[in-house]
C-alpha cells in the first residue's frame, strides 16, 4: 500500500517489511526502489520535518537503488 509523503519532493512511499525495499514515487512521476533498507532509516525519514532533506542525508547515500519502469 502506497502511502502519501508530506513533501514538496516525494509524493508517495511503499515500504516492505520483509524484504527491506522502499519504494518511492517521485512528484515528477519516476518510481524508484531502495534496497535492504532498515525499519528504523525509513521512520527517520518518513518522520522527519522535512522529508526531502533527510531523504537526501539518510537513503541516498546509504543503499542501493533502481529506477523502475513505468
Amino acid at each position: 500500500m502506497k502511502l502519501r509523503a508530506n513533501s514538496s519532493m516525494i509524493a508517495a512511499w511503499d515500504y516492505n517489511f520483509k524484504s527491506r525495499n522502499l519504494v518511492v514515487t517521485f512528484k515528477n512521476g519516476s518510481n524508484y526502489q531502495y534496497f535492504e533498507v532498515p525499519p528504523h532509516d525509513v521512520i527517520k525519514v518518513f518522520g522527519a520535518p522535512s522529508v526531502g532533506k533527510a531523504f537526501h542525508r539518510i537513503i541516498i547515500p546509504k543503499y542501493r537503488y533502481e529506477k523502475l519502469c513505468g
